[in-house]
């Protein structure tokens, strides 16, 4: 027996819904996905440059929440749930936006806490593939915000949120200060955790490894993101959409990824 459940990012860069099929089985839920659809809305140029979301992409937004809706209907989805990237989060019209949408789709969007959104990247990837008793880093990098999860023996000890992200950097509106903030917390638990690698995820994350050429359960070493960073970073954004069949909005956003 089986049932289709869904969840939609409303993300700084993009908004994504995923549906998938989860299954019983002997060792527990098992989960296939079905349908990932990826929209190229950009909500951070809004809100980081402006601090609100013009009418035309809430409008944007809106087509986007309701297509989503009739698609879920269509796959026969259970239940789901609907989250805010720190671009909704932030702006001053969130909770406008937030009524409209359910008030023109029906679906309701909450914006992630802190916890929520440490748990969800926590649970992202399966523990059993990793060293026993040895210290890892998650690290979400999101267009507005990157969140680092500290694993200490299996257990998620510690959780925090920057304001660090590649939308935010582009148009100029990432804090020098917030960085070196985010910086100093690497440095102490380096020092302090021994950390024996770091955990991705991300759309950004995702491309880098298939440019590196490497697998979901296999790392990659910071040398081979050096170079490819050096390669990215001087070649023109019209030029890495050619030579790497890079869309668009990800041309553009992977060097500061």
């Amino acid at each position: 027996m089986y049932h289709n459940v869904a969840a939609i990012d409303i993300g700084s860069n993009a908004v994504r819904l995923l549906v998938a099929s989860v299954r019983d089985s002997l060792t527990g839920p098992v989960s296939k996905k079905e349908v990932l659809i990826r929209i190229p809305l950009r909500l951070g140029e809004d809100s980081f440059t402006n601090g609100l979301i013009s009418q035309a992409r809430i409008r944007w937004l809106a087509h986007v929440m309701k297509a989503f809706g009739y698609l879920m209907r269509v796959q026969q989805v259970r239940t789901y749930m609907a989250f805010a990237g720190s671009a909704l989060r932030e702006a001053s019209n969130c909770d406008e936006i937030l009524a409209i949408l359910k008030k023109k789709t029906g679906l309701i969007v909450q914006p992630l806490s802190v916890n929520e959104e440490a748990w969800f990247l926590y649970e992202s990837y399966a523990t059993n593939k990793l060293l026993p008793h040895r210290n890892y880093l998650y690290v979400d990098l999101g267009g507005g915000t990157t969140e680092i999860v500290l694993s200490e023996n299996g257990r998620l000890v510690d959780a925090q949120r920057f304001n660090v992200g590649t939308v935010r950097e582009l148009v100029g509106k990432e804090l020098k200060t917030e960085r070196q903030v985010m910086i100093d917390y690497l440095n102490r638990i380096k020092i302090s955790h021994a950390p024996v690698a770091i955990i991705g995820t991300g759309g950004n994350i995702n491309k880098i490894a298939r440019l590196i050429k490497t697998t979901r359960d296999k790392a990659f070493t910071i040398r081979s993101l050096q170079l490819l960073y050096n390669k990215l970073r001087q070649i023109s954004v019209e030029g890495r959409m050619n030579l790497f069949d890079l869309a668009p909005d990800r041309a553009d956003v992977i060097v500061p990824a």
